[in-house]
């Protein structure tokens, strides 16, 4: 909602909402289109699974010493999504643009520790320990186009800079 400030109070100017009701759009059934694509997902779900599985293994095995959670290992990979393998490094930065260079790609997590937020400052608690996870934090890839040569390739290249680095 926007808020506007008005002789020190605020009013808040939004659409009102009508609880207990539902847009009429919410009971119709998906379009045969929508079906397709959702069937054709479907039948992948498990091939693409063990992929991001067998790739989180061979990180697993290069990678055990900075992996997070810190207690990983077969069983909980072999248990898990693995959409992404977490590795964390307080030299993050230095270490992604290394990679970046030698052409290897990897994510950043973009979430926010909420609790630093301007509006929450005055609520009682600390979350440092949230901010440095989220600073140091790097996502692998693992979906179905990351080959395990590629996967292997990355882990060797972060092992060397993480060995040397420290």
């Amino acid at each position: 909602p926007l808020l506007k400030i008005k002789n020190n109070k605020i009013i808040k100017n939004y659409t009102p909402f009508k609880f207990g009701t539902m847009e009429e759009s919410y009971f119709k059934r998906p379009s045969e289109g929508c079906l397709k694509e959702l069937n054709s997902k479907l039948k992948t779900v498990k091939i693409f699974q063990e992929h991001r599985r067998k790739i989180s293994l061979i990180y697993l095995k290069y990678l055990k010493n900075i992996s997070i959670p810190k207690n990983i290992d077969e069983k909980k990979i072999l248990e898990s999504s693995c959409n992404h393998y977490l590795i964390a490094t307080p030299r993050s930065k230095i270490l992604r643009n290394h990679l970046l260079d030698k052409n290897f790609h990897t994510g950043k997590l973009f979430y926010e520790n909420c609790s630093e937020l301007e509006v929450l400052k005055n609520y009682e608690g600390n979350t440092k320990n949230i901010s440095k996870l989220i600073e140091n934090l790097i996502l692998l890839p693992t979906h179905f186009k990351i080959s395990e040569q590629y996967a292997t390739e990355i882990a060797k290249e972060i092992q060397r800079k993480f060995v040397n680095d420290h």
